[in-house]
């Protein structure tokens, strides 16, 4: 898929960045196995920290005017990733970088640069494995916690119409593509889309696995308007966890939200905001919302989170391409590197 953007949006979204720096994951299908069966026969864990509060902020800068594309691969092979794709972690006293490194499947290193991130300043590349499919991506490495195992529904968006304001070490260049981990693919179908995120960690101690899935049915075809356009978007969200020595748990839920679908405004995306959450990023509207639906007091407390942590009704879609949505948040982006990770850092 190709996908663009990041606008620094940040709410209470766990913030895939700071999990991904200590072990996070999303679902996708791996070294061929799909993840739920891979979890069934005993082989797969995950585990995923949580954070319900931004941990740093940033802006976006322009970079391109150039017409934005999106792709997931659907209905021919998935994506080219090939290359370098990093996150930077910026904030109060914290400096690092996540780095997602893809060669021909199914090489994948993942590359922590610990800057100033809790711990001693250094590069930890920890190598793994990768599986792209047409709208989802899975990979998996060894880190400290143990074995690591991620599927994302993905999007690659070619040229990045805009890339973070944060400066960049010396010798770090921005590439044409950034990817985004949060994404949508239209799915059995003009009006469903369908979204995997499946989180494992295996320990020598227990085992973690998050997943949810989340569809979204419209009441019409998705397409960029000359004006705002009102809409109906229904949402199911499956949730469930599993492993680190308690009872499985689960839960579902479906929503119909009046929406309206907008032309690009400040960004050259199109967006999809349900009516009265237009920012539900940064505003408590989406959590107020899960409290009056009686979400909190129905489900264990890692299952209630999933509810607020993996979904906001508010998505982007590149006008030409609306068969891709995606959650246009800073911590959903990693951005394509003419550079490799470094070898060392002071």
């Amino acid at each position: 898929m190709t996908a663009t953007g990041g606008n620094g949006m940040h709410g209470s979204f766990r913030l895939f960045g700071v999990a991904l720096f200590v072990g996070c994951g999303s679902q996708v299908v791996i070294d061929g196995a799909n993840p739920s069966e891979t979890a069934a026969a005993g082989t797969t864990t995950t585990t995923s920290t949580s954070t319900s509060a931004a941990t740093s902020t940033s802006t976006s800068t322009s970079t391109s005017a150039a017409t934005t594309a999106t792709s997931t691969g659907a209905g021919g092979g998935a994506a080219s990733l090939n290359g370098n794709f990093m996150q930077q972690q910026i904030g109060d006293c914290i400096n690092g970088e996540i780095w997602l490194g893809f060669a021909a499947a199914p090489a994948f290193t993942h590359t922590l640069v610990d800057r100033n991130f809790c711990g001693p300043h250094g590069v930890k590349a920890q190598p793994g494995s990768y599986l792209p499919e047409p709208g989802e991506i899975g990979f998996k490495w060894t880190g400290d916690a143990g074995l690591e195992k991620q599927t994302h529904g993905y999007a690659v968006v070619e040229p990045v119409p805009s890339v973070p304001a944060d400066p960049l070490p010396p010798g770090y260049a921005y590439g044409p593509r950034a990817v985004n981990l949060m994404a949508y693919t239209l799915h059995d179908g003009p009006v469903a889309y369908h979204r995997l995120e499946w989180r494992g960690t295996s320990t020598k101690m227990a085992d973690y696995i998050q997943t949810a899935t989340i569809d979204l049915v419209f009441d019409a075809p998705i397409a960029a308007p000359a004006a705002p356009k009102p809409c109906t978007m229904t949402v199911t969200m499956q949730v469930s966890v599993s492993g680190a020595m308690q009872p499985d748990a689960k839960g579902s839920e479906t929503w119909k939200l009046p929406c309206k679908v907008r032309p690009p405004d400040k960004t050259s995306f199109a967006t999809i905001t349900a009516d009265g959450f237009e920012n539900s990023q940064y505003d408590g509207s989406w959590g107020a919302f899960l409290d009056k639906q009686g979400v909190a007091k129905k489900y264990a407390p890692d299952v209630a989170g999933l509810f607020d942590d993996e979904f906001r009704p508010v998505l982007a879609f590149v006008p030409s391409e609306p068969a891709h949505l995606f959650h246009d948040v800073y911590f959903a982006w990693y951005y394509e590197m003419k550079n490799p990770p470094p070898a060392q850092v002071p």
